[in-house]
């Protein structure tokens, strides 16, 4: 261990040895000169060759060899010299994204460390024993560095340095830093050499990041001084470099002593002068500058704002990144003068101006998520801070729009930050600022006389200027109420309170009054929710929130609007605000309310009071409305009678309408679903009838659509499991990192088993992986704790192999991509129990070690698919193991990937359970701790809440020897998801030869009983709007866009459901999100669906890659360069395979069948390409969709081929969509290429692969019934009567043929005899439609029985076993009943993604990334976007092709491509110019590099050339 310690330290020392390049003194003074010719190496990092040199230069970066320790980089020391830090209460309530990015690298292993490798290898405890006490050899460098003598000084640095370079905090306990760093400093002075000095400062740089105490020391001696002094001199390049790292570092905890020493002028002053790595660092030292400035340091910021405001037009994204920060960092620390605040600003707010056009517009594109947060601190700081900029922002329009933009979307990231910004706008009323007890949002100056001051000219000012919050208002207000649902986070939501109470202050009545009745105007406009209008908006926050704060923010806006407008008195009783704030004032509100975040319920419930005395006294206007409705509700009960549905829709159409609140409680609900649940179809089909011409009026019926879709919104209490404190992107994140954490678990047999041989192992605390398994855990207990040879050998035999050193359960991860490794530990304790001390120790190193060996997403071995062999050929053994999937729909969420188990004998079998519950071989550590550990909570609202603590504890599992060999029965949970979907059951009736599928009124027993009745009510109505042209003879009408029945509410409770990874992944999804889906597909958009699909049918791998994903898009920005952690766990692995694109279709048959039922994700090359990656893999799917609709096939109904046209075309089909031709019972080769085409389209969807194969609706609803036939079965299930009219969308060529027969028997009978038809199918004379058809003939008599048999072997005999067969193949890879989330005409969607959208130029702009060469202002780029926007279809596919390798787009079209669509220069090649060079493109990548054409003419011809041309064959370009 010391000879390696010593070969450390002298590899550093020699790494560090390097020698100066000196400026030349005359390019001193012409620093720009000299950036110029020095920027001619920044790639290399070397100096320019007029500078001498001797050697190597300095690597930059070897000073920072712990750059990526997040201790290190984050370190706040803490002494005497510095106060301890506390949260100021005057801050604005602004995130800091600063510190949760830093926190989240928190948790890295200590194995990713260089510390972590050296303490593996023994150097750490060499190092201690080389600098702990007693040694002298740091006594002797201390003298060699004070020493006269330039050699020995030389000596001691150097091999300083080389420890200092490999040491941690934990070898230099002993450290003196009193006697060292007065010297190093006294080393960084003049007259010492260049190269000493150098030395010196490395050596402190090394210091610092291996004892960052040690920063105290240096800021207190002074080194920022000669520091500062090396970089304005700047004689020397490598010094300059060197000191700049210095500082920056000494900057990161001590920023005030580099500030006075002039730290600024030297960071900024020759900035150009250093490459572009360097000059980051100045960035950054900078940026370092700015956090918590004194008050006395305003005239020296003043002096450094031109310097800091030139790196705002930086073309380095991170150095522009750094200086929004640090104009953040200073409006933050100035945030108490007004006058400071407005010289950070600029001249003319030219500063901010800078700023402005970095957050808003196309330069968004390229601006670093932390770089557009600080931006939107900035601006929020300054503007609560000074009312001059306040007006300015409120009356600049580029940021009003921008942000106006942002809330609109709420996929966007940073909402929090824009409300907050919003939040500083408006100034807070005074009955706010005179609230006690309030923990206030609004953000707040650190003297309560400087907040006066300003709150009043902030005041007057909106005065002066109404324009000004009447365009705020314009903008915002109805997208604030919308965000107080979409917002999950409580501090969000008072937020969004408190800016709509400013809003109400400060707006004059005339202005409120109109934007009221605006409001009101667009809720009962078609496609806008109607909860969302202001009365109904305030008296549910009422009803639903059990939160003092946001109930105290209600209050006062409910008190100011109604002083402003006494007329919302009327509108506010129709809500039943009334009920709510009895309810609030009642002596018994403080009983049933929280006040875990904050308020004073006796306060609550006097302003209550107070409002009802003041605003709702005397005779109430409700009563008469109310009291007609129940009396309308308990006639049409009594008497079920037309007369009182026209009764009903006239109150709907009064002036006043029907509130949701009078709709909920006057009984209407329960009375229209009792007068539309009738046993006789017929007369059910007739009550829908009356019921839609009653309300045939289009606004009535969208009336009673909204209210009770709003009534659904009140009553529902539909429960979350969500981990506390998780809200928005940063709790993905945080989740994912807690799934690579190992819980604790204590083994212990159970109390009073008195079994002969077995063990006890309590003894010891093992650390396991979250998705390990129960088999995992028996595997490694069962050999420590069963007694007896016989036992004791045949468990080691088949044991899975173990490290019995570490006690390291290892896994076969190569073969099993989806198993997880239980890395299980086994500390020793002897017969002891483990303390605290030693838990702390064993816990930190196991996890780093497990975590260490954790290798994901790597790539399997490549296959050749050899089709004369009839199989596969590797280099190596297979990839992993065939895995079926799971046989329910539930099984895809409540249980884990199967692991590799090998069973052990029956009679030493282990059964384990945790808190009395029996546990499952295949449950999940994670599902078990989760569902049974009781380490959980309810809130008011029912939802579970989980805490992550849960992994700090030591969770207890009993074990005994299992009682027989039956595996412990199934969870009765576990099949709940299958009961929801499969239960969809439609009565069936022909009413005038056209079938009609009735609404039913069966309910999902999973569905909360709460909902159930409102639920039934909007399934009619939906029924209702789409049969409407049916049911009123009008063929064209349409009452509603079908997309107007999403409850937003339920919607964003599913998104939210769906981004939690730790429920996510243990199988904890409340079964409510399939019933809602299952019984109300209308509430849910198909999107949302397609999430909770892909995050609960697809296995736990891909469902942690969707949050990765989104993670990534919310949180790093694909479109910036940022440089965000990003959390990676179970990876999923490739599987390359080598395929011939001749024979695509039988190589892709030959691999389908291999590789179909594997997790792995498969990458597709082509014999004599160099292509491979995601482009030639989409390029199959796409290819072998369409080879499987040609006409040599004969699989489908198509038009007959055209003459002339060769048989390997793409077949047209009859109708709408791909639907099979009929065969006969004997055809096994249509049947297999089915089964092949199941598997296909299963491979695709987990995959996340799009195709080009258009299922018609028909063939689709034929797939979906076979969903509910029995287990292992799938059989297809005929529609009903199938009537002629089905024929129509199949093939209406057949249809018009077949009516024109059923015409004839009404006008010539006769001739129907003469045409000489059996009962044979058309077109198909071998298949008899009745027993001996061919020898039946067709009359007159029997034509209706011919048609009927026509239409039902064409529609199902004759294509009942290619939907068998296709359900099937589709089952072995997903299982089927998770389609039953989606309407028949929706698989078309699922499978080929969206058709091309409308491209206009401002969408292309923003969908478009511009790199390496172009901008958006490039004229290629402009080409482009022209080019794209006048395209046909077609040429949109072939375009989506060329460049992605699918001719589709994925939900969101061009704009959600992953990588981002990407237009980069092409430099021509040898010889020919830019116009004769085509382009070419990265389909992996979605890279296309477009040469820079001279014209529009040229750019066309040569992008439509490619695009046709450049299909079919990958290379390398």
């Amino acid at each position: 261990a010391a000879a390696a310690a010593a070969a450390a330290a002298a590899a550093a020392a020699a790494a560090t040895g390097s020698r100066l390049t000196p400026a030349r003194p005359s390019e001193r003074s012409k620093p720009k000169k000299t950036a110029e010719k020095a920027g001619s190496h920044r790639h290399n990092h070397n100096p320019p060759h007029n500078h001498h040199h001797h050697q190597t230069p300095h690597n930059p970066n070897h000073h920072n060899k712990n750059s990526n320790n997040p201790k290190n980089l984050n370190h706040t020391p803490t002494s005497p010299a510095k106060p301890p830090t506390h949260m100021d209460p005057t801050k604005p309530h602004i995130p800091d994204d600063d510190a949760e990015l830093n926190s989240s690298d928190s948790d890295l292993p200590l194995g990713n460390t260089l510390q972590g490798l050296l303490s593996r290898l023994g150097t750490v405890d060499a190092l201690r024993n080389f600098c702990g006490p007693g040694q002298t050899r740091l006594k002797q460098l201390l003298a060699l560095i004070k020493s006269p003598s330039l050699e020995k000084r030389l000596e001691g640095l150097m091999e300083l340095c080389g420890i200092l370079s490999v040491s941690t905090e934990d070898s230099m306990s002993s450290f003196s830093l009193d006697a060292f760093v007065p010297a190093l400093i006294a080393a960084l002075n003049p007259p010492n050499t260049p190269d000493i000095m150098l030395l010196a400062a490395r050596a402190l740089t090394h210091l610092m990041d291996a004892l960052p105490q040690s920063s105290v020391s240096i800021a207190h001696h002074g080194a920022a001084e000669p520091l500062c002094a090396s970089l304005l001199a700047i004689e020397y390049i490598d010094l300059a470099e060197q000191s700049l790292m210095t500082l920056e570092r000494l900057a990161r905890d001590y920023p005030h002593p580099v500030l006075h020493a002039g730290g600024f002028a030297a960071a900024l002053t020759y900035l150009e002068f250093f490459s572009i790595g360097i000059q980051r660092v100045a960035a950054r030292l900078a940026s370092n500058l700015c956090r918590n400035p004194p008050p006395d340091a305003i005239l020296i910021v003043v002096d450094a704002l031109p310097l800091l405001g030139n790196l705002l037009e930086n073309s380095d994204p991170q150095i522009e990144e750094h200086a929004v920060k640090g104009f953040a960092a200073l409006a933050e620390g100035f945030r108490g003068s007004s006058e400071s605040l407005e010289k950070i600003a600029g001249e003319r707010f030219g500063a901010m101006e800078k700023i402005l056009g970095l957050t808003t517009g196309m330069v968004l594109t390229r601006v670093a998520p932390q770089a557009f947060v600080a931006s939107l601190r900035y601006l929020t700081f300054s503007a609560v801070g000074s009312a001059k900029i306040a007006a300015f922002t409120l009356e600049h329009e580029g940021l009003l729009e921008f942000l106006e933009k942002l809330l609109r979307d709420p996929a966007r990231p940073h909402r929090i930050e824009v409300l907050a910004l919003l939040d500083s706008l408006l100034p807070s009323p005074q009955a706010s600022a005179q609230s006690k007890g309030r923990r206030k949002v609004a953000a707040r100056l650190p003297s309560s006389s400087s907040l006066a001051v300003v709150e009043t000219d902030r005041i007057a000012k909106l005065s002066a200027n109404p324009t000004m919050v009447e365009n705020f208002g314009h903008r915002f207000f109805n997208l604030l109420i919308l965000s107080y649902d979409t917002n999950e986070s409580m501090s969000s939501r008072r937020t969004v309170l408190s800016i709509l109470h400013k809003y109400v202050s400060f707006a004059p009545p005339e202005i409120l009054e109109e934007k009221l009745a605006e409001n009101r105007a667009a809720s009962n406009s078609p496609g806008v929710d109607d909860d969302m209008y202001f009365c109904f908006f305030l008296c549910h926050i009422m009803s639903e929130s059990s939160n003092l704060l946001e109930l105290e923010s209600v209050l006062e806006i409910l008190s100011a609007s109604m002083s402003k407008i006494p007329s919302l008195r009327l509108r506010l009783e129709k809500e039943g605000a009334v009920q709510e704030l009895e309810r609030i004032a009642a002596a018994t509100f403080a009983e049933t309310c929280t006040a875990s975040f904050g308020g004073d319920p006796e306060a609550v419930s006097a302003k209550a009071k107070t409002i009802l005395e003041k605003e709702f006294s005397g005779e109430q206007g409700t009563s008469s409305k109310l009291s007609t409705l129940k009396t309308l509700a308990e006639k049409l009960t009594n008497d079920p009678s037309c007369v009182w549905l026209d009764s009903i829709a006239q109150s709907f159409d009064d002036e006043d309408g029907v509130s949701a609140f009078e709709l909920r409680t006057s009984g209407l609900i329960d009375a229209i679903v009792g007068y539309l649940r009738v046993d006789d179809p017929t007369e059910q089909f007739e009550r829908l009838k009356t019921m839609a011409s009653a309300l045939g009026d289009s606004k009535v019926f969208r009336l009673l659509v909204m209210r009770s879709l709003s009534v659904l919104a009140l009553v529902e209490e539909l429960p979350l499991a969500i981990t506390e404190g998780s809200s928005g992107p940063a709790s993905v994140s945080t989740g994912l990192r807690q799934l690579m954490r190992p819980f604790k678990l204590r083994l212990k047999k159970t109390p009073f088993d008195h079994s002969k041989g077995l063990k006890d192992y309590s003894q010891h605390v093992i650390l396991i992986e979250p998705f390990a398994t129960v088999s995992n855990i028996s595997e490694f207990l069962r050999p420590r704790v069963v007694t007896g040879q016989s036992l004791a050998d045949e468990g080691t035999k088949e044991a899975a192999p173990k490290d019995e050193e570490k006690g390291e359960l290892k896994g076969n991860r190569a073969e099993k991509s989806e198993s997880p490794v239980a890395q299980v530990f086994e500390p020793s304790f002897g017969d002891g129990e483990m303390d605290e001390d030693d838990e702390g120790d064993i816990y930190g190193h196991s996890s780093s070690d497990s975590f260490a060996k954790m290798n994901y997403g790597e790539s399997l071995h490549p296959v050749e698919i050899d089709l004369d062999s009839g199989g596969g050929k590797q280099a190596d053994k297979p990839g992993p193991s065939a895995e079926p999937p799971s046989k329910s729909y539930a099984a895809a969420l409540k249980t884990v990937d199967k692991t590799a188990a090998v069973q052990s004998p029956a009679s030493s079998k282990l059964e384990f359970k945790i808190d009395g519950e029996t546990l499952q071989g295949n449950m999940s550590v994670l599902q078990c701790v989760l569902k049974f550990s009781g380490k959980h909570t309810r809130n008011a609202s029912g939802s579970l809440l989980y805490a992550y603590r849960m992994w700090e504890d030591v969770h207890t599992l009993t074990y005994s020897f299992q009682s027989s060999d039956e595996e412990p029965e199934q969870d009765a949970d576990s099949e709940h998801c299958s009961t929801v979907t499969t239960q969809k059951v439609h009565r069936v009736d022909s009413l005038g030869g056209v079938q009609i599928l009735l609404p039913v009124f069966h309910m999902s027993p999973s569905l909360p009983s709460s909902i159930r009745t409102i639920v039934l009510l909007l399934r009619n109505l939906f029924w209702i709007n789409n049969n409407a042209g049916l049911l009123t003879g009008d063929p064209s009408l349409s009452l509603m866009d079908k997309k107007t029945f999403n409850c937003g509410k339920v919607v964003s409770k599913i998104v939210r459901q769906l981004s939690d990874p730790l429920p996510l992944c243990s199988g904890m999804t409340p079964p409510w999100c399939y019933a809602i889906c299952g019984d109300a597909l209308f509430l849910v958009p198909f999107e949302t669906r397609v999430l909770l699909f892909q995050s609960t049918s697809l296995g736990i791998s891909r469902a942690l890659q969707r949050l990765q994903t989104s993670q990534d898009a919310a949180v790093n920005s694909s479109r910036s360069n940022s440089r965000s952690p990003s959390v990676r766990l179970r990876r999923i692995e490739r599987q390359k395979v080598r395929i011939n694109r001749e024979r695509i279709l039988d190589s892709a048959m030959k691999m389908i069948e291999l590789y179909c039922k594997r997790k792995s994700v498969l990458e597709i090359e082509y014999f004599g390409e160099t292509g491979t990656g995601l482009g030639p893999t989409l390029e199959f799917y796409t290819l072998t969709s369409k080879e499987i609709q040609t006409y040599k096939l004969n699989l489908w109904r198509a038009k007959e081929k055209p003459p002339g046209a060769p048989a390997s075309d793409t077949i047209i089909p009859t109708g709408k969509g791909l639907f099979p031709r009929p065969i006969a019972p004997g055809e096994t080769k249509v049947v297999n290429y089915f089964l092949f085409l199941g598997r296909f389209c299963g491979k695709a969807v987990v995959d996340g692969r799009l195709l080009c194969l258009r299922l018609s609706e028909e063939f689709s609803a034929l797939i979906m019934s076979c969903a509910d036939a029995p287990k292992h079965t799938s059989t297809c299930k005929s529609q009903g009567n199938l009537t002629l009219e089905h024929l129509r969308n199949v093939d209406e060529q057949m249809f018009h043929s077949l009516d024109n027969l059923l015409k004839l028997k009404e006008t010539a009978p006769e001739s129907i005899g003469e045409l000489e038809m059996t009962f044979t199918l058309p077109g198909h004379g071998d298949i008899e439609l009745v027993p001996k058809g061919s020898k039946e003939t067709v009359t007159a008599d029997n034509i209706g029985k011919f048609v009927d048999s026509v239409v039902r072997y064409i529609l199902f005999d004759g294509v009942r076993l290619q939907a068998e067969a296709f359900a099937k193949g589709f089952n072995e890879v997903v299982d089927l009943s998770s389609l039953c989330l989606f309407e028949p005409a929706e698989i078309e969607f699922l499978l080929c993604g969206t058709d091309c959208e409308n491209w206009t130029q401002d969408y292309l702009m923003k969908a478009i990334k511009c790199d390496h060469g172009y901008d958006h202002e490039s004229s290629a780029v402009t080409y482009l976007v022209n080019i794209l926007s006048s395209m046909s279809t077609e040429e949109k596919r072939q375009f989506i092709l060329f460049t992605t390798g699918s001719p589709s787009l994925p939900f969101g079209g061009l704009e959600s491509l992953q990588p981002v669509f990407t237009v980069v220069k092409r430099t021509p090649e040898a010889g020919l110019t830019a116009d004769a060079s085509l382009p070419t493109v990265m389909t992996c990548s979605n890279y296309l590099k477009l040469p820079d054409y001279s014209s529009m003419e040229i750019a066309r011809e040569r992008i439509l050339f490619a695009i046709r041309e450049g299909q079919g064959s990958f290379h390398l370009s």
